[in-house]
């Protein structure tokens, strides 16, 4: 018995700390080589992104929010609204964002704290226009609405 208990203490001792090692690097998981190929394929700068928003990548840990995630659709879907509330406590908000344990990259625009977002298409799907203003999701119908008016939205 007394050989036994040694012999797993012996297994246990040999058992890699991991919270040692977390608090060692701060805590941060190290970077997938994966997550590094991702990152460094150049084709993030070919995104087709709605109108106002350019590819971009960020290499820091920031705040990134994915508007399709909080977007209310308007006119039909040719429409996204976005009221200002959602962007609050963000660094960066857009559209197609990949996150990974290295970078983060999507369509990125700015709009000013307190501004909601307005994004609108054609009806055969390309970019109308973005706008960033107090404007309400009814105002947000319209523009979408104006970007192809001879067919109509429903609400």
């Amino acid at each position: 018995m007394r050989t036994a208990s040694l012999a797993l203490a012996w297994m246990l001792g040999c058992v890699p700390d991991h919270d040692h090692d977390s608090a060692a690097d701060g805590g941060r998981i190290p970077p997938s080589a994966a997550d590094q190929a991702v990152c460094d394929d150049p084709s993030w700068a070919q995104l087709e992104c709605p109108a106002g928003y350019t590819p971009q990548k960020f290499t820091a840990d920031l705040e990134i929010l994915e508007l399709e995630d909080v977007a209310h659709p308007v006119c039909s879907g040719r429409g996204m609204f976005v009221h200002a509330a959602e962007l609050e406590d963000v660094d960066h908000a857009g559209f197609h964002v990949t996150k990974n344990s290295v970078c983060a990259f999507g369509c990125f625009g700015t709009c000013g704290t307190g501004l909601s977002v307005c994004v609108t298409e054609h009806a055969d799907g390309s970019p109308c226009s973005r706008v960033c203003s107090i404007l309400d999701e009814d105002d947000c119908f319209d523009a979408a609405q104006r970007c192809d008016p001879d067919r109509a939205c429903e609400r």
